[in-house]
């Protein structure tokens, strides 16, 4: 039996972080929030998938709507809609689930298409024009997090500004 738990903690420690795929070091919230375009909590009205794109295979792609309450960078008015794609192993995407509560780190990007040298990867250029500005989450280390387990971040990042 020890041999056995030994064999598997030995396999999770040299090969854990390549069957996951993702892992990150978190830079802190003073970090994200430098690098962010807009901070903010708030619940989740419409997650809203988007057309399927033949070069992204079965990865999906989504709207999120949020009603905003507090915010702490940028000027996010009363609601936002974040354009995310469905995350997998490369760290890239998040998932929303409608009616929870979030702290989001959004990040302003021009909407293109993303390329692995000649390999397409995911984009958004058959739904908005090159160039377009849209808010997303771009990385699983910066991905939203619920407000059930955010204290320490809402802690560090203070009161906030109320929606007017």
């Amino acid at each position: 039996m020890f041999r056995k738990a030994l064999a598997l903690a030995t396999l999770a420690t040299a090969f854990g972080p390549a069957l996951l795929g993702c892992s990150c070091v978190a830079m802190g919230v003073k970090y994200d929030l430098s690098i962010s375009a807009v901070v903010f909590r708030g619940t989740v009205t419409e997650v809203r998938q988007l057309p399927l794109r033949k070069e992204m295979g079965e990865r999906s792609r989504y709207t999120a709507t949020f009603s905003v309450s507090r915010y702490w960078k940028g000027h996010p008015g009363e609601s936002v809609i974040l354009h995310v794609i469905e995350p997998r192993p490369d760290c890239v995407g998040a998932r929303f689930t409608v009616g929870a509560e979030y702290v989001v780190f959004a990040l302003a990007q021009k909407a293109r298409d993303y390329r692995l040298g000649d390999d397409f990867w995911y984009g958004w250029l058959d739904i908005f024009r090159k160039g377009e500005d849209i808010l997303t989450v771009d990385n699983f280390c910066d991905s939203p997090t619920e407000i059930r387990t955010a204290a320490a971040i809402l802690r560090e990042l203070g009161k906030g500004k109320r929606v007017k």
